[in-house]
């Protein structure tokens, strides 16, 4: 099943965020630039809502897995979380997701902030329109 990863990643400044990367499918090479990508100042299997971040271009595969220091002094990653995740729906202006925290399945509906395409938030959903969710 594709899953979802959180990773801290602490900036050479002393900053820090969290990065939320969604596998879309399961496919690919670790070089394939698929994985669905938000910026998040918390994290997403936390009970709050809503859920608020900045989509950034689709990273590399590979991030699934990566822990340590980037290249180009842009920082280090830690692991925090992984769940499995399925992407329901993704199109532009949307996106509908069904992830297994450890509090179990939940859905989650993103939608961009104010008509943006990079400011986007999250809240929890009871179900899918048209679908299941069982």
């Amino acid at each position: 099943m594709p899953r979802s990863v959180l990773l801290r990643h602490d900036l050479a400044d002393g900053s820090w965020h969290f990065d939320w990367l969604i596998d879309p499918n399961g496919l690919g090479s670790p070089d394939d630039r698929n994985l669905i990508t938000f910026r998040l100042a918390g994290r997403p299997d936390e009970p709050r809502t809503p859920i608020e971040g900045v989509r950034l271009p689709d990273h590399r595969r590979m991030y699934l897995d990566h822990e340590g220091t980037l290249s180009g002094g842009r920082g280090s990653l830690s692991r925090i979380a992984e769940w499995p995740c399925e992407v329901l729906l993704d199109r532009t202006g949307e996106l509908w997701l069904k992830i297994e925290f450890s509090s179990g399945p939940t859905l989650l509906h993103g939608v961009p902030v104010h008509g943006t395409t990079s400011a986007w938030r999250f809240d929890r959903r009871a179900n899918f329109p048209g679908r299941d969710n069982a």
